[in-house]
């Protein structure tokens, strides 16, 4: 999974966490929000880019 790039590997571990830490549905929470928080962050970055010229 680490091969894959920190895209990936990151949700990855934060769900792993989230599972050992609390409990099987907070660690699946927390993994999805981790993954969308990073997606939402790259397409606003993408839209701010190609306002810009």
């Amino acid at each position: 999974m680490y091969l894959l790039g920190w895209k990936q590997f990151t949700p990855f571990i934060v769900t792993v966490l989230g599972i050992i830490f609390t409990d099987l549905l907070i660690g699946i929470s927390l993994g999805l929000s981790c993954s969308e928080q990073d997606y939402n962050f790259r397409v606003l970055q993408g839209i701010s880019h190609k306002g810009c010229g």
